[in-house]
């Protein structure tokens, strides 16, 4: 058996088994890689015709570029509270503008108002007021 140090250089992980390159090439070992890109490991192996199997792996530094990865992906994270509110933010922008359009659809029938500025500004007031009124009512 060989014991060597370096740095991970890429991994790929497979159902029952993985590997891992280094400078010196692939080396392969059963179960869950216990090593990521960029780490710094120690490890024994020994050759098997033209593979190189893993016999224990030990981290000596973890990736700093693994632990940037990590931050930058939980500042883009948004919380299942913020997704949940903007969702009933749309659903509430929605029904306020369904109900906009129908109350002018009625307007125009019965008024015989045709200007296309006029509706337009109709609906967004319309909407704006009906979205106030449904988050007071939520609030009460």
């Amino acid at each position: 058996m060989k014991v060597e140090n370096a740095k991970v250089l890429a991994v790929k992980q497979r159902d029952e088994n993985y590997s891992f390159m280094t400078k010196d090439g692939w080396f392969s070992g059963w179960g869950e890689c216990p090593c990521r890109k960029g780490d710094i490991i120690s490890f024994e192996w020994e050759q098997n015709g033209n593979f190189r199997n893993v016999k224990e792996i030990k981290v000596v530094e973890s990736s700093q570029e693994e632990k940037e990865d990590t931050q930058k992906e939980m500042k883009d994270f948004k919380s299942a509270d913020t997704l949940l509110k903007e969702k009933e933010n749309l659903i509430i922008r929605q029904v306020a503008f369904k109900g906009a359009v129908e109350i002018i659809s009625s307007m125009i029938k019965a008024e015989n108002i045709y200007s296309v500025e006029g509706l337009t500004q109709a609906v967004k007031d319309y909407t704006n007021n009906f979205v106030k009124i449904i988050k007071e009512d939520q609030n009460v």
